[in-house]
């Protein structure tokens, strides 16, 4: 009996020294793989950061010069330089009935017109400040017209485009150009250039500020057809300067102007060169009128 109780107390110590080395054995291998999968002892990185690209610079938009605020009367419209949206002169004046100009001009034109009268020669406007919404009014009026005709959308605007420009791209739209005609000569075409009125005008304006805007020799520049009728105001030294040299507005202001005094102008990035008129005063002629 005492040998069997001896034996198995050997047996119990046998088998509980097996497994204490067992345990102690997995946990150090358990612990070997842990290291293996995270190693605690090394910070961990962070993760690179994909390098920045370098900004690519926008092409700077080319320079166009702007008339500075006290130079108002050398402002421009065309289709190459539309006015800012809802354009409008600061104040108007009424110089004929039905007819108003920008009142800082309106003196001129009136004495022109009087110191005309006591020459003998009678002139009438015919045309003078448009605003936007009226020119938008005649543009799309004169597309439907076309598109009556049987034309497409493209052709008719092309065609309306021709005769009456697009609002913002009016001269008229600026309050600073009339369409000057006579009493016995309303007709908006060359033949009005041979009238005493035409001839008058095109010695004598400058002298109160005006400008033949659209010389039949600068059509190429102006990209509008000769118009004996229309005048445009610059103010007095610089008509003087385009009537002397025989410029039109564009050589005058991209030119000389600019040549002279161009520290006198703002350079901004947007765009806004020339000038033009629109629709034959308020008779629709079939023919390019600014």
């Amino acid at each position: 009996m005492r040998r069997f109780l001896l034996a198995l107390i050997t047996i119990g110590l046998v088998g509980g020294a097996g497994w204490l080395i067992g345990t102690r054995q997995l946990s150090s291998k358990d612990k070997a793989e842990v290291s293996q999968e995270t190693d605690f002892s090394q910070p961990e990185a962070p993760p690179e950061e994909p390098e920045a690209s370098e900004p690519q610079p926008e092409p700077e938009p080319e320079p166009v010069i702007q008339t500075p605020d006290d130079e108002w009367q050398l402002v421009l419209a065309s289709a190459l330089s539309p006015l800012p949206a809802g354009y409008a002169p600061p104040e108007l004046e009424t110089v004929a009935p039905g007819y108003q100009v920008d009142s800082r001009m309106a003196p001129a034109l009136k004495k022109m017109i009087a110191e005309a009268k006591s020459e003998g020669i009678s002139l009438m406007i015919c045309s003078a400040y448009r605003s936007e919404e009226r020119q938008k009014e005649l543009y799309e009026n004169k597309i439907a017209e076309h598109k009556a005709t049987g034309k497409s959308d493209e052709e008719a605007t092309a065609v309306a485009a021709s005769i009456v420009l697009p609002p913002g791209t009016s001269e008229h739209q600026t309050g600073l150009a009339a369409d000057i005609v006579t009493p016995e000569n309303q007709n908006l075409d060359d033949s009005f250039a041979q009238t005493p009125a035409a001839k008058w005008m095109a010695e004598n304006s400058w002298k109160y500020g005006f400008i033949l805007r659209y010389p039949q020799d600068k059509q190429e520049i102006t990209n509008i057809i000769y118009e004996p009728w229309h005048f445009r105001y610059v103010g007095e030294e610089h008509a003087k300067a385009i009537y002397e040299g025989g410029y039109c507005l564009e050589e005058y202001l991209y030119g000389v102007l600019n040549h002279k005094r161009l520290e006198s102008f703002v350079i901004s990035p947007t765009a806004q060169p020339m000038e033009a008129d629109e629709a034959q005063s308020e008779t629709e002629t079939e023919k390019k009128e600014q």
